[in-house]
C-alpha cells in the first residue's frame, strides 16, 4: 500500500505546481482578478457548487443504471463513490490511474476485474460520444453567432471537430466490431517489444476484450442505453450552463444562455482535442480562447471561479471522499489485492 501511496506524490506535486504558475500567469496578467474574486459571496459560491454536484450526480446515475444488475445492492452511493474515486485518481495519479482505481472499487463490490475495467472504460466512450452529438447539435444552433463572433476559431473547429470525431468512431468500433478489434490488437503487436512492454501488451488485450464483452451485455437493453444517453445529454448540459452562471455572479449582462451552451460545446471539443496533464492546460486555454471575446476583461476572473467551482474544490472534495472509500474497504472482511488507495 505505501507503494501505491508513494505513486500518488507525483501527481499532487504536478497539481500543485500547475496551480501556483497558473496563479502567478493570471495575477501577472491581470492583478484586478483577486479583488474581484473577493466581491463573490459564499451563498454564490455554494449555488455554483451545486450544479457542479448535479454534473457529478447524473455521471453516478449513468455509473449505476450501467451496474445496477451486475453487481447486487449497486446503488447512488456507490456509483457517487466510484464517480468521485474518477475526480481523485483524475489528479492525483496524472489521469492514468482513473479507470485502475474505479475498477479496483468494482472488484471490491464483487465485480472482476476485467469485467470492471470494461465498464469503466464503456462509461468513458460514451462521455466522449455525447460530446460529439451534443457538440454537433448546439454548434449548429450558434453556428452564425460563432462564425461571427470567433472568425479565427472558426476556421480551426472543423479539424478539432474531425479529431474527437475519429477518436469516438475508432473506440465505439473496437466496443462492437470484431475485425476493428483484431486490427487493433494486430497494430499493438507489431509495436517494438521492450522490457516491460509485454506485460502492457497483455493488458491491453485483456482491457479490450472486456470492453467488447461489457458493450455486447449492454446493448441488449435498448431502453438502458436510450437512459444513459439522455444523462449523458443531461450531465453536458448542467455543465455548460456553469459559465452561465459565473458570467452572472460577476455580473457579466452581455451574454446569452444560448451563446453560453454554443460556446461551451466549442470547449469542450477543443479541450477534448488537447492532450491535457492531471485535467489542467486545455481547459484553461480553451476557455479564455472562446469566451474573452463575449466576457472581455472579465473573462480571467470567469475563468478562475469556474475553475475553482468546477476543479480545485471538487479534487478537496474527491481526496476526503477517498479517505472514507479507504476507511470502509480496509474495515471489510472481503478478500482483495492490495488497495491502490
Amino acid at each position: 500500500m505505501e507503494e501505491k501511496k508513494h505513486s500518488l506524490i507525483p501527481g499532487i506535486t504536478v497539481f500543485a505546481i500547475l496551480t501556483i504558475l497558473m496563479v502567478i500567469a493570471v495575477c501577472h496578467m491581470d492583478p484586478k482578478v483577486w479583488e474581484i474574486m473577493k466581491l463573490v459571496s459564499p451563498k454564490a459560491v455554494f449555488w455554483l457548487l451545486v450544479l457542479d454536484f448535479i454534473y457529478h450526480l447524473a455521471e453516478s446515475e449513468i455509473c449505476r443504471s450501467m451496474l445496477k444488475d451486475r453487481i447486487e445492492g449497486f446503488g447512488i452511493r456507490e456509483a457517487l463513490d466510484v464517480t468521485y474515486t474518477g475526480v481523485f485518481a483524475n489528479v492525483a495519479t496524472l489521469s492514468g490511474g482513473v479507470v485502475p482505481m474505479q475498477s479496483y472499487y468494482l472488484h471490491r463490490q464483487g465485480m472482476m476485474v476485467g469485467s470492471g475495467v470494461g465498464v469503466m472504460s464503456l462509461e468513458y466512450i460514451f462521455h466522449k460520444a455525447s460530446i460529439i452529438f451534443y457538440s454537433t447539435f448546439v454548434l449548429i444552433l450558434g453556428w452564425n453567432r460563432i462564425k461571427a463572433e470567433l472568425p479565427v476559431i472558426a476556421h480551426y473547429l472543423l479539424t478539432a471537430y474531425l479529431v474527437c470525431l475519429a477518436i469516438v468512431v475508432f473506440l465505439i468500433l473496437i466496443c462492437v466490431w470484431r475485425r476493428m478489434q483484431a486490427f487493433a490488437l494486430w497494430g499493438l503487436e507489431k509495436l517494438p517489444d521492450t522490457g516491460k512492454w509485454t506485460n502492457r501488451k497483455f493488458k491491453i488485450q485483456q482491457n479490450v476484450e472486456a470492453l467488447y464483452r461489457e458493450t455486447r451485455a449492454l446493448i441488449h437493453n435498448r431502453k438502458n442505453v436510450f437512459k444513459i444517453f439522455l444523462l449523458e445529454m443531461g450531465k453536458l448540459t448542467v455543465f455548460c450552463v456553469i459559465p452561465f452562471a459565473c458570467a452572472r455572479v460577476l455580473k457579466i449582462q452581455d451574454v446569452s444562455l444560448l451563446q453560453i451552451l454554443s460556446l461551451s460545446a466549442l470547449m469542450f471539443l477543443i479541450t477534448n482535442a488537447i492532450p491535457n496533464v492531471a485535467g489542467m492546460g486545455p481547459a484553461e486555454f480553451s476557455f479564455l480562447l472562446v469566451f474573452s471575446g463575449c466576457m472581455g476583461d472579465s473573462a480571467l476572473s470567469a475563468l478562475m471561479l469556474y475553475r475553482l467551482v468546477t476543479y480545485y474544490i471538487p479534487f478537496l472534495v474527491s481526496s476526503v471522499w477517498v479517505l472514507c472509500i479507504q476507511h470502509r474497504l480496509m474495515h471489510r472482511n472481503t478478500p482483495a489485492a492490495s488497495s491502490p488507495f
